[in-house]
């Protein structure tokens, strides 16, 4: 299926590959999901660094998009934003593709992922923005960072930037945990944040809070957490 979004893991080699059929989540067990870059891994000083290989001058708390093209194009005013948001794109590219084995994981997260992944009470999942350009292939990159860590996961869906929330209705998750609080935000159905739709209405929607991310409040029912081994605590409550 040429635009099937779910990828899977041969589970003897843990090499990712795009899945044969349509999602279809296990709700007899405990599903749980996760977005990866910025929760998983923890990629802003490497952002910052290419940043620097680029000619520019950006500490790894303001690499997210909208405080890192801001300052980019304060130091090159010579530059268009169309020219700077393609440095930008062209950094992210470089390090989500050709340098993601270089990418550290977040504290706890490779432990904490490999706990209930490795226990059968529960399904762990991927829910990612990233591309599955068959150019610059961000998600197969993403896999191979997950098979060097020995990390063995039930399914990476890939949005392209959409909005997560019909991928999580079908998996009902128990908690889904993202970095980006405007990812989280398209998950409700009101502004303030407390009407989440049917499917999840029982999902603890949770804002990783990380250095790139630190200025950001959170309001309604979302979740704000600093720590792996937090997440880990608030799977145990059920």
């Amino acid at each position: 299926m040429k635009n099937n979004r779910l990828w899977v893991q041969n589970k003897d080699t843990l090499e990712l590959r795009q899945a044969t059929k349509s999602f279809e989540a296990d709700l007899s067990v405990i599903n749980l999901a996760f977005d990866f870059d910025g929760v998983i891994t923890s990629p802003q000083g490497y952002k910052a660094s290419i940043l620097s290989e680029m000619g520019y001058d950006i500490n790894p708390e303001d690499t997210a998009n909208k405080f890192a093209l801001k300052k980019m194009g304060q130091q090159r005013p010579e530059l268009s934003a169309k020219e700077i948001k393609r440095d930008y794109n062209e950094m992210i590219d470089l390090l989500y593709v050709d340098r993601i084995l270089d990418i550290p994981a977040e504290v706890g997260a490779i432990e904490v992922m490999k706990k209930y992944c490795e226990n059968e009470r529960y399904n762990v999942y991927i829910v990612t923005s990233r591309y599955a350009n068959s150019e610059r292939p961000q998600v197969q990159a993403a896999g191979k960072w997950l098979q060097k860590k020995g990390i063995s996961i039930d399914g990476l869906i890939h949005t392209d930037e959409q909005n997560k929330q019909q991928d999580l209705a079908k998996m009902r998750p128990a908690i889904y945990v993202d970095d980006s609080i405007k990812k989280l935000y398209e998950l409700f159905e009101d502004q303030e944040c407390t009407m989440l739709p049917g499917e999840i209405a029982d999902t603890k929607i949770i804002h990783f809070r990380q250095v790139a991310n630190a200025h950001e409040s959170v309001r309604g029912k979302i979740l704000q957490v600093n720590s792996w081994y937090t997440i880990d605590k608030l799977v145990r409550e059920g």
